[in-house]
């Protein structure tokens, strides 16, 4: 570890781009500042290196219709696709917080799902570290419509989705793609988060932030997209009955993700 320069770590985050340079920089942070507490390197060199810029994110979600699809899709010929949509749709989760990038990393457990009290317990450790001051721990309801989508494919313990991120992106990747949808980064826990507000005007941003584990301002200035009433409730009611009724709709949703 001593070995590694700033001008390194500055050949390393150029080989990538945008949220992935920023990603990598994030994470190399802690590593080295690990380093430094336990003397295996003299100095700091992230200390010489400023935090990559990254492009602001276009606001887009997902439609109804394409939720129906992609639920339909999943329920019917994908079951390893399901808890991730349900989980991100109806529950708010990153990505990061069901799917590993290492091995060594933690991530949802299926013992996270508590359903005796109706909530899914995000830990400290998968919750996306954050500057809260109440610590990345946090609550989600686990509402009717998660259950049901769950139901199929709920177990008793384990990784909910046991791939690591490579594997994961791949087969999401071929999965949008048999249906024609373009893939949104994070893009189902921003329509959920979009969605929520829109289908209940008496819902509180601040509520919303702490389901998704973020702050007021971050939802605002990243995830809120102005919709319709009607269509946040859809949304949150998305039963089979109801992705039936979506799909069979004559007139097509705008997709705002193309």
């Amino acid at each position: 570890m001593h070995e590694i320069t700033a001008g390194d770590i500055e050949n390393f985050l150029g080989q990538y781009k945008g949220w992935s340079r920023r990603s990598f920089f994030k994470r190399l942070r802690p590593f080295f500042a690990y380093g430094i507490r336990h003397r295996m390197v003299a100095e700091n060199p992230m200390s010489f290196l400023t935090p990559p810029d990254v492009p602001s994110a276009k606001k887009t979600v997902y439609t109804a219709r394409q939720l129906a699809t992609l639920l339909h899709r999943a329920d019917e010929s994908h079951p390893d696709m399901l808890a991730s949509i349900a989980l991100s749709a109806f529950g708010f989760l990153r990505t990061a917080e069901m799917i590993r990038l290492y091995s060594s990393e933690d991530a949802l457990r299926w013992e996270d799902i508590d359903q005796r009290n109706n909530r899914i317990h995000i830990r400290e450790k998968v919750g996306k570290a954050t500057r809260r001051a109440v610590g990345n721990e946090r609550f989600v309801p686990a509402t009717d419509t998660l259950k049901h989508w769950l139901t199929p494919v709920l177990q008793e313990e384990g990784f909910v989705i046991p791939w690591l991120h490579s594997e994961f992106s791949k087969r999401w990747r071929k999965f949008c793609a048999e249906m024609g949808i373009k893939p949104i980064p994070n893009g189902l826990r921003r329509s959920a988060i979009s969605h929520a507000l829109a289908g209940d005007p008496a819902l509180a941003v601040g509520q919303v932030a702490r389901w998704a584990g973020s702050s007021e301002a971050t939802v605002k200035k990243h995830y809120l997209e102005l919709l319709d009433e009607q269509e946040g409730r859809d949304w949150f009611a998305m039963d089979k009955s109801l992705a039936d009724l979506t799909l069979s709709r004559k007139s097509p949703d705008i997709v705002l993700s193309e």
